[in-house]
């Protein structure tokens, strides 16, 4: 059951009636790939899972940022000020990344 909410989350689907739960699984799927990429020299799943964490946490920041930060600006700003220059350090990186190619040096690191 939960490989197939990992499966439909990275083909792009998510559970809009628990966004929360989306989430939960982002998590679940980034570090699962993460997991892969770090435990491998065969390139082949280096070249497969990096661009795939790039994007799932692309998606999992635009999402926090739709859903989740205009409700919890109205109680905390001061928090989702922090968070969005967090997702902006975040984005540099990921671009950066997107600019190298998986296996480099600079890319694993």
């Amino acid at each position: 059951m939960e490989e197939n909410k990992i499966a439909a989350r990275s083909q792009g689907s998510f559970p809009l009636d628990d966004p929360s739960q989306g989430l939960l699984h982002d998590h679940y799927f980034v570090r699962q790939l993460l997991q892969r990429y770090l435990s491998t020299q065969d390139q082949k799943v280096k070249q497969y899972a990096g661009p795939k964490i790039c994007e799932a946490l692309l998606q999992h920041t635009r999402l926090e940022e739709a859903v989740f930060y205009p409700a919890v600006e109205k109680l905390d700003a001061a928090m989702i000020t922090r968070c969005l220059d967090d997702h902006h350090v975040a984005d540099e990186l990921i671009e950066q990344m997107q600019n190298l190619s998986p296996g480099d040096a600079a890319y694993d690191e």
